[in-house]
């Protein structure tokens, strides 16, 4: 009965590794996500490192999509100076 046990279990774990390796080549590892997180930050460094009126004509042109236009109206600059921040 003991050995019975055993070799029953012994078939499912084997069935399991078999089935976790074809669905491991259905649904490969394409990125680390660690990769993401060395993203993000470097992205919070570079805005870190611009003017705070550049870093607002950047956020909203990339974050709120608005237009060059629609920014110099919510800054109160002329179209031409959000375009050379943008």
């Amino acid at each position: 009965m003991v050995l019975a046990n055993h070799d029953r279990g012994e078939q499912r774990r084997l069935r399991l590794g078999e089935r976790l390796r074809r669905e491991h080549r259905v649904y490969p590892i394409t990125a680390d996500p660690a990769d993401e997180l060395i993203g993000v930050r470097a992205v919070r460094e570079a805005l870190a490192g611009l003017e705070p009126n550049d870093r607002e004509v950047l956020e909203l042109t990339v974050w709120e999509q608005l237009a060059p236009r629609e920014i110099a109206v919510a800054l109160d600059l002329s179209p031409q100076v959000v375009r050379a921040r943008d």
